[in-house]
């Protein structure tokens, strides 16, 4: 635990109250009907109070959309992702971290399609619906079944031999999901009827909830203060590495097991599933590592408090190992030197050996993590922190002063490998991510003890982010091409935001961002990992391609997102994520 409350308030850009986070009380987490019903007023176009506040911020004027035009490009951004990239029972394209990602993105939408249209499901069931309720309910139906068959194909028994960063996106897909049937369930189906009357998805919430709490489990024991004072390791598999997203994700997989994980009595300690369903795990006869335990589990209830504090420490542990540069930007994460050197009580197990490293992802995964700490414990601090670390990534994209910065050009985000064309798998999944747990942390103040006023005040700086996510939904939106795949890299050439020499804002968009001097990016070329000296030749977990193709663009012709691994079901995530995000963000002050 770090001592003092000074080291972790930055008030470098808005200041929220100033709370000390080593005296933190637990207040009750409220209903989930209340959020349900937040939801829907908010998308039925609630208009909160202006409340006078001094932030950095900019007026767009990149093309923007109104909220319906914003409404049909989500739709078709989902509607792609799913019939052209699922194949029934689950994304053949993904590999196995990035389709739980991409599951997360679909619950995650089904919550955004459920808020936005008022309706009761009464006796009779969903064949009594008409209109636009009929036509909703019709959808959400049929992607809940896709998530139904994808919780039985889903590579679980590969994933527990994989990284800690891989097992924890699993945990937050089925924690999505669990969400998403609360929301449901309370909006749109009454409450105390009879099986025949209540919403059939909640009969799933048991095994989505065993899964999460399975590899939670198995997850967790990554963290260890043997070495660097605490923090999760990456990968078993290599030579330790404290990273931040794999910590990141350790503090929102916490913190969500701890506000939406509703207990399990489920003593299976198998991760692979029997079933009837057609849709099957293909991993499961193969994959002899990972867990293989035979020891019944005891039951589990709701709200332990062991996952708060699992979420509390690592945060403390993480905003104090020094993980952020002089941008106040998270890198990728600190090795230990010469750990190798030396066996027994003299080896080094401090972390002393920091990648620069910058990614998209690790700005953003973090947030959801913070606002859910926030919910859990009402201070105010938490949330301070989250808005200061959106400004850094607005501010590293040009945004304020149409220039160019560690993450992009005039505003628009963009990782490093995205101008040259050679992004990875996991690399094409960065930004999507970025705006899904964005778009988490600005979901409305219900949890905790929220006031009017600190909701106002928070809805008031999220929308200030607005005209940014405007500007790159506008930048997504010209890369979709005539069958309503999304690219890649968004600041090339497109009609909306100019030319290509220097674009609209007068900045030349082919300034790609740059990895910092001490950057090692093993997340676009794997075979880094052979030769270095925390890596190991064996490297298990994302498949990562060496070859990729390359096609020089200059600009006169030619689609620059047609290059390296081209539009995949990566980059049609991340479109709607983006939307999603806009969507809700937007939604605050309407």
């Amino acid at each position: 635990m770090r001592g003092g409350c000074d080291t972790l308030f930055y008030p470098f850009w808005i200041l929220l109250s100033s709370v000390c986070l080593e005296s933190i009380s637990l207040y009750p987490v409220k209903n989930v009907h209340a959020y349900a019903l937040q939801l829907q007023s908010q998308s039925a176009g609630t208009h909160l109070q202006e409340k006078s506040i001094s932030v950095r911020r900019r007026q767009s004027n990149s093309q923007a959309f109104n909220s319906s035009e914003t409404h049909e490009h989500f739709l078709a951004a989902l509607d792609t992702m799913q019939h052209q990239y699922f194949n029934g029972c689950t994304w053949p394209a993904a590999i196995d971290w990035t389709a739980a990602v991409t599951q997360t993105y679909l619950a995650s939408a089904m919550i955004t399609l459920s808020s936005a249209t008022p309706y009761q499901v009464l006796a009779g069931g969903a064949r009594n619906l008409e209109g636009s309720a009929a036509s909703t309910e019709a959808l959400i139906e049929r992607y809940f079944k896709q998530i139904n068959n994808f919780y039985y194909a889903q590579h679980a028994q590969a994933l527990t031999a994989e990284a800690y960063d891989d097992m924890q996106w699993v945990v937050l897909g089925w924690l999505e999901a669990i969400k998403f049937i609360d929301v449901h369930s309370q909006l749109h189906y009454q409450e105390g009827r009879n099986a025949s009357g209540d919403y059939l998805g909640k009969s799933r919430i048991s095994d989505f909830a065993h899964r999460a709490r399975l590899f939670y489990d198995l997850a967790s024991q990554g963290y260890s203060t043997t070495l660097c004072g605490g923090g999760m390791d990456w990968n078993p598999n290599e030579l330790p590495y404290k990273n931040a997203i794999t910590n990141e994700l350790y503090i929102a997989s916490s913190v969500g097991m701890y506000l939406y994980f509703p207990g399990d009595d489920n003593p299976s300690p198998s991760f692979i599933v029997n079933s009837s369903s057609s849709c099957t795990d293909p991993t499961a006869p193969f994959v002899t590592g990972g867990a293989n335990a035979t020891v019944p589990l005891q039951p589990v209830k709701a709200r332990d408090p062991v996952y708060l504090n699992n979420a509390v420490k690592t945060f403390d542990w993480l905003t104090g190992i020094n993980m952020t540069n002089t941008a106040a930007l998270y890198t990728d994460g600190f090795h230990i030197s010469n750990y190798n050197a030396t066996i027994g009580p003299s080896r080094n197990d401090k972390c002393d050996q920091r990648d620069e490293a910058l990614y998209s992802y690790n700005q953003g995964v973090f947030l959801s993590g913070i606002r859910g700490l926030w919910e859990a414990t009402s201070n105010e601090t938490y949330l301070n922190y989250g808005h200061n670390l959106i400004n850094a990534t607005i501010t590293s994209t040009g945004y304020f002063n149409n220039s160019c910065g560690a993450f992009g050009c005039a505003g628009i985000l963009a990782d490093t490998c995205d101008a040259p064309g050679n992004c990875s798998q996991d690399a094409q999944t960065f930004k999507g991510a970025y705006f899904h747990h964005l778009m988490l942390f600005c979901s409305p103040l219900l949890y905790g003890s929220s006031t009017a006023a600190l909701d106002t005040q928070h809805a008031q700086l999220c929308a200030n982010y607005t005209g940014w996510i405007e500007r790159n939904a506008a930048a997504a939106f010209s890369t979709r091409n005539a069958t309503g795949n999304y690219g890649m890299w968004w600041g090339p050439f497109n009609s909306s935001l100019g030319s290509v020499a220097t674009g609209s804002f007068g900045v030349n968009r082919w300034s790609a961002p740059h990895q910092p001097e001490g950057a090692v990016d093993y997340r676009n070329d794997a075979r880094i990992l052979s030769n270095m000296p925390w890596g190991k030749q064996n490297f298990h977990g994302s498949t990562y391609e060496g070859g990729m193709r390359r096609v020089e663009v200059n600009g006169t012709g030619g689609d620059v997102n047609d290059r390296g691994r081209g539009r995949t079901v990566e980059t049609q995530g991340g479109a709607v994520a983006l939307f999603n995000a806009l969507l809700a963000v937007s939604k605050r002050v309407e």
